[in-house]
């Protein structure tokens, strides 16, 4: 293995080989190696951690209460630019938490400043760019670097874990002036806890004037209590011209 430098831990190109050399290590040795680099990079020392499938909680702790030091000092780019990125490797949800309620110009600064490093930012903080973007109080685009993104930012919501964060992230988008579409509602129909909940939200679609789609019919269809409900579900998704797969069947 290559002798890992200063130099290196800086420098992208390395972070792979870096983590690979975590990784052949065990117990203590393997800790104190990823404090060290914590020490010089706490974004790669994150990536380090996800290099071994060990669960390491106190390691995760460590990272992660680092990591949120870190991304606290919002007036100072480059070392928030580091702490996000160390958190979106640990713990997303908590980032996005964390990034909600930030202005607008002060994630675009961390945003520059995590590509100065040559690194993709993360698609949570591309996301909640393209939001804050489009909603009425904002008029900068990011060189239309944030426009290109706004089709796919919907589709962050599936990642949440929780129908509660997913709900809670909507609530707050909403008040900034976000429309939701199609992705969004699939993912909170499927995040849903029961199918009256599910079902309030396809309702709530089709008031807006949005087409339910084979996933919409597919998660309804899987979440009815009964066979009729279901059967009904699966009648109207035909009827409207949608094609059952196998999935539905």
């Amino acid at each position: 293995m290559q002798k890992i430098t200063a130099d290196m831990l800086h420098n992208p190109r390395a972070f792979k080989m870096i983590a690979l050399k975590s990784g052949d290590l065990e117990g203590e040795a393997r800790t104190r190696f990823i404090e060290k680099v914590s020490e010089h990079n706490l974004y790669l020392a994150a990536k380090c951690k996800l290099a071994s499938y060990e669960p390491e909680q106190e390691l995760v702790d460590y990272l992660t209460q680092k990591a949120i030091a870190q991304l606290e000092q919002i007036d100072n780019p480059k070392v928030a630019a580091e702490g996000m990125l160390a958190l979106a490797e640990i713990d997303e949800e908590k980032l996005i938490e964390m990034m909600i309620d930030l202005e607008f110009d002060k994630l675009q600064q961390i945003y520059q400043a995590i590509e100065d490093l040559n690194i993709k930012p993360p698609l949570s903080l591309s996301t909640l760019l393209a939001f804050k973007a489009s909603s009425p109080e904002y008029d900068y685009q990011l060189e239309g670097k944030v426009k290109r993104l706004e089709n796919r930012a919907y589709s962050f919501i599936h990642r949440l874990t929780h129908f509660q964060r997913a709900t809670e992230l909507i609530k707050k988008l909403r008040h900034q002036g976000l429309t939701l579409n199609m992705v969004a509602y699939s993912a909170l129909m499927n995040r849903s806890p029961d199918f009256d909940t599910a079902q309030k939200y396809f309702e709530e679609m089709k008031q807006l004037g949005l087409k339910p789609d084979q996933f919409s019919y597919s998660t309804l269809i899987n979440k009815s209590e009964n066979f009729a409900t279901a059967q009904a579900y699966f009648e109207e998704m035909k009827q409207r011209g949608l094609t059952p797969d196998e999935i539905c069947y």
